[in-house]
């Protein structure tokens, strides 16, 4: 493989220093239109190409960003990362997507990237599992990374998500409206704060109503009582339903969950699903992140919290109704 031609050959080439030469390559204004033409050229005919990467180191300015996420066939993560990528395009920024494979170490190698000037900052999607120190490096050299979605336990940087309190607490309200009055909590012990916010609000509209409410492996339910299963997902709740089944007969139930409901609602009388607004997510990610490329003076929160895009009811029959 013929090695790359350098700026010092073109310099020696032509008899000038090597300042003369990159200033020109850079367009700067300082060289002579002659000399600048000369140099361009004799790059053209050593086909010399730039150093891009050290170049932007030398101007801290790629318009580029990073896009970090762990799957491309999840639809949480594969959908704000097209959309963030729309937003970027429109502000002239370019996006690279990267699949950090659920894997730290791997993570944290392509944020050392952004050291090494392939781009001015990351958008990163956690997998859950990250702690604070896979931020450490790029953070030291004060180059921006915002979160979405998920959070990393003990970061600094800024995360973008939807107001998972307020939706719980939206989806307890919902099914006591509608007659149930036994709740099972079904979130994760974990230091997830998105599953956090999500048990707390639950817990908070408890406590407003007054009620009582169990948990997966504290299952305390008065006889008859219509029952609602409240979790992060369809899976969490509808494995708590099969395995529970037998205390479930002749009970009316329902399932209130996030993102989507595929299928049968059984054995469920309703489904109430809090639709996340990735959409908003994205866009407030984006702004953020110019924002803090553009150097504005304007404080960063630490958690910006995006209001449920709608919420949709799923009947057994099949039946929806969608409300905002």
């Amino acid at each position: 493989m013929a090695q790359k031609t350098t700026l010092k050959e073109i310099a020696t080439t032509l008899g000038l220093d090597i300042s003369t030469v990159s200033r020109a390559l850079r367009g700067d204004k300082r060289v002579r239109p002659e000399t600048s033409k000369l140099i361009e050229e004799t790059a053209n005919r050593l086909d010399y190409v730039p150093n891009l990467a050290a170049r932007n180191l030398v101007a801290g300015k790629t318009k580029t960003i990073l896009f970090i996420l762990s799957s491309l066939d999840n639809l949480n993560e594969s959908y704000p990362c097209q959309k963030s990528f729309e937003f970027l395009h429109e502000l002239g920024y370019t996006m690279f997507c990267a699949l950090g494979r659920q894997d730290q170490e791997y993570a944290k190698q392509l944020l050392t990237k952004l050291q090494q000037g392939i781009a001015d900052g990351a958008l990163y999607i956690p997998n859950g599992n990250e702690d604070c120190s896979i931020l450490e490096p790029t953070l030291q050299k004060g180059l921006p990374v915002v979160l979405i979605d998920r959070d990393i336990p003990n970061s600094s940087v800024p995360l973008v998500t939807t107001d998972n309190s307020q939706a719980s607490f939206d989806l307890v309200m919902w099914a006591y409206q509608k007659g149930y009055r036994e709740f099972i909590e079904i979130f994760d012990d974990s230091d997830n704060s998105v599953t956090t916010e999500r048990r707390l609000g639950a817990h908070k509209a408890f406590n407003q109503l007054g009620i009582n409410f169990s948990t997966r492996t504290k299952l305390k339910l008065a006889p008859d009582l219509p029952v609602c299963l409240i979790g992060t997902n369809q899976s969490s709740v509808y494995s708590t339903a099969i395995e529970n089944q037998k205390i479930f007969i002749g009970r009316d139930i329902c399932f209130c969950v996030y993102d989507k409901w595929v299928g049968s609602t059984y054995p469920a009388k309703d489904v109430r699903v809090a639709v996340q607004d990735f959409s908003g997510i994205a866009e407030k990610a984006v702004e953020i992140i110019t924002g803090m490329l553009a150097k504005s003076k304007k404080k960063h929160q630490k958690v910006y919290s995006i209001p449920v895009l709608e919420y949709r009811t799923i009947n057994n029959d099949f039946s929806a109704e969608t409300n905002a």
